[in-house]
């Protein structure tokens, strides 16, 4: 049955293909809308913490290196990288062709001070994590820098993913005017009702194929559908699995879905009564029926977890087996951890539609084995403030980034990633696995590091690790040249082929 699941998982269903029909020439200009579940709040890319941020940054910024949607690292500002001193310096050519937006050439000065501004520590960026292995950051040219690494790492490149350069001279008004070097340029930003950008026509990659491109939060799924199928917005995140045959039926809706990399969990504070008993936490993973809740709500658009990694991660062990579905189990461990019947615990889930469906299952899963469950849905930007304080007791939430397990695992997991470790879980035998992760170059053994990482939290369980979702987009049958990540992430004008455009 497993195998089963993980074949349809693997299906790309109905995915939009980039490029033109025959015969059909691209066309320039028009204005691309895109609808998503939540409003972007900051827009310094060294600070934001979530997908819908990043989406909004890749748009402004570039990074030294992408990933394609393939999986595969290719060349951004930095044209070729090589490595040197085993393993301990690389370094990077930059593009001597690149200005930012307000015409000031990019130089690596620039790269250095973005690396330095996220590795500081009284910045207190939550991507420092991704760097805690580089010693230094240096320009060695106008257009090459070097990073010099503690040690050996085959992580740094996933980790510079998490890193969009930034102006040196206009990085004190990022967050009100950002200034970057990607294809479109700021233009203005309303609170819970858009953000414009104008394409840049001086961008390195050419410029892009259409003119205006506007961000609209729209958190109610049920809306952002109606305005996908009025053609109010041209791109709508989120399709659930049950509306996907509706909307493929629709003359001028298609419908796109790709593999992700990412988890679903819900995560306890490990410090909070009473699940800073492990006891607790291992009988509410026993309790959930993940499958069921695949079934229930994501039908179509997303595979049961046994653990963190995903299938689009090199180091997915599909013989990998997680707590399984067991109530007789998850009774006993509560009767064994002496739970006081009377508790009422907290669930949070933010304000969407899918978070509320599962979280009513959710609840009455876990009223099986005697919690008494308050289920309190917020506003992501209130879920998230609270989230990163630490002030819950039990929360609903998706990790997506790229498929490197290192990505993926050590800012949730090892206890000194001070951010976004939000559960509190400590570790020092995860840690040192995590750690060692990093460090090897070989694949097999970082993949065979990750495993026993993994069999660790499955101890311990700082979360409960759920499913695995498809990225499903919407998107009118006028944009060519799109589609979905597997990251999560849009992209719309590339240095490695994607130049969407739009029929008028």
């Amino acid at each position: 049955m497993r195998t089963k699941y993980l074949l349809i998982f693997f299906i790309l269903i109905l995915l939009s293909l980039s490029g033109c029909t025959a015969g059909e020439s691209p066309e320039t200009g028009g204005t691309l809308v895109v609808g998503q579940s939540t409003d972007v709040e900051i827009l310094d890319p060294h600070r934001h913490k979530d997908l819908y941020a990043v989406r909004v940054s890749d748009q402004l910024f570039d990074k030294l290196v992408m990933l394609n949607h393939q999986g595969e690292f290719k060349p951004s500002l930095a044209t070729s990288w090589t490595v040197h001193d085993d393993g301990m310096r690389w370094r990077f050519q930059l593009r001597n062709d690149v200005v930012f937006h307000d015409g000031e050439p990019m130089t690596a000065d620039d790269v250095v001070f973005s690396l330095n501004r996220v590795l500081d520590p009284e910045f207190e960026s939550p991507h420092k994590g991704d760097l805690g292995f580089v010693r230094e950051v240096r320009a060695e040219e106008t257009h090459q820098v070097s990073i010099e690494l503690e040690e050996p790492n085959g992580a740094l490149l996933s980790a510079l993913l998490n890193v969009h350069v930034v102006p040196e001279h206009a990085a004190d008004r990022l967050n009100e005017q950002p200034v970057g070097s990607g294809p479109f340029v700021f233009e203005e930003r309303q609170a819970d009702e858009r953000i414009v950008l104008k394409a840049f026509n001086d961008y390195w990659a050419g410029a892009p194929m259409f003119s205006e491109l506007v961000f609209r939060p729209i958190p109610e799924t049920s809306t952002r559908l109606v305005e996908l199928e009025t053609g109010r917005i041209h791109i709508a995140d989120g399709i659930p699995g049950e509306e996907m045959e509706r909307l493929t039926d629709l003359d001028g809706v298609e419908v796109a879905s790709t593999v992700g990399s990412n988890y679903s969990v819900l995560a306890f504070n490990n410090e909070r009564s009473p699940f800073d008993d492990p006891r607790v936490r291992r009988a509410v993973g026993k309790a959930i029926d993940a499958q069921r809740l695949v079934e229930l709500v994501y039908p179509g658009t997303a595979v049961a977890a046994e653990g963190p990694i995903p299938p689009t991660s090199w180091a997915y062990d599909d013989s990998f087996e997680g707590l399984g579905f067991d109530l007789g189990a998850a009774r006993r461990l509560m009767d064994e951890a002496d739970v006081d019947q009377d508790l009422s615990v907290e669930l949070m889930i933010s304000e969407d539609e899918r978070m509320e469906r599962g979280g009513v299952l959710l609840k009455s899963m876990l009223e099986e084995i005697g919690m008494d469950i308050d289920l309190t849905a917020l506003e992501w930007g209130t879920f998230m403030e609270r989230m990163l304080g630490r002030d819950y007791d039990m929360l609903r939430v998706a990790w997506s980034t790229d498929p490197d397990p290192d990505a993926l695992l050590y800012g949730l997991h090892h206890s000194g990633s001070e951010m976004l470790n939000f559960t509190r879980y400590q570790n020092p035998q995860a840690d040192e696995l995590l750690d060692r992760g990093r460090r090897q170059a070989d694949v097999s053994a970082r993949a065979e590091s990750y495993r026993e990482f993994q069999e660790i939290v499955l101890e311990d369980v700082p979360m409960v690790y759920l499913l695995h979702e498809n990225q499903v987009v919407g998107h009118r049958k006028g944009v060519n040249g799109f589609r979905p990540h597997l990251t999560g992430a849009f992209y719309f004008k590339t240095g490695f082929g994607v130049n969407t455009w739009l029929r008028q």
